[in-house]
């Protein structure tokens, strides 16, 4: 917990960088302000700039803790959640599309995430990152899975890495206002890949 300035007050870290990260999310980094972070983060401006320095610090900050946040669940769906991960990973696509779906995309960073990454290095290098790590996610729950992957020339990493960049495109399309029927048909694409019998891995 950091201090509020003024009397004898302080917040939770944690809660007031999860309040900004939903801010962020709904209303894009360039049309969230400072008085809007202030009014929902209910924190005094000298203690904004005493702990974060800036809106961008405060953005990178969220975008940092918010990114290890929502790998954890992913790990958590694709490797905790049975022993069957093949349908881990077509679950996890399924509810992916039904955030998209049901208008709780903020839940995945997707806005935030992506609002300034094509000219802010510190957020590129952020999401790189964070698709690098779901594709690590992926690759092992491949692994997990027993199969030993090889569609044509699609082998288990190839696999991992395209799921991996199919997500990343799902989100950018979403953010550009595509229909969200061609979304269905990109996670339709994906799950088919995963639905095609792969052989058993050879001893």
């Amino acid at each position: 917990k950091d201090r509020m300035a003024g009397p004898e007050k302080q917040f939770d870290t944690d809660k007031v960088i999860s309040l900004a990260m939903g801010l962020f999310d709904r209303n894009g980094y360039e049309k969230t302000s400072i008085s809007d972070l202030l009014a929902v983060m209910k924190i005094h401006r000298s203690s904004f700039y005493a702990t974060f320095g800036s809106k961008r610090g405060l953005f990178i900050r969220a975008l940092s803790e918010y990114s290890v946040h929502i790998l954890e669940s992913i790990r958590v769906a694709l490797l905790d959640a049975s022993d069957d991960y093949i349908a881990n990973i077509q679950n996890w696509l399924d509810v992916l599309l039904g955030a998209l779906h049901s208008g709780r995309a903020v839940e995945l960073g997707a806005n935030a995430f992506l609002d300034i990454a094509n000219r802010d290095a510190e957020v590129q290098r952020l999401a790189n990152e964070f698709f690098l790590g779901l594709e690590n996610i992926v690759d092992r729950a491949l692994e997990l899975s027993g199969r030993d992957i090889q569609i044509g020339r699609l082998d288990r990493e190839h696999l991992a890495s395209l799921i991996a960049l199919q997500v990343q495109s799902i989100l950018l399309l979403y953010k550009s206002g595509v229909p969200l029927s061609m979304i269905d048909n990109s996670i339709t694409l994906v799950k088919a890949l995963l639905d095609t019998p792969l052989s058993a891995r050879r001893g």
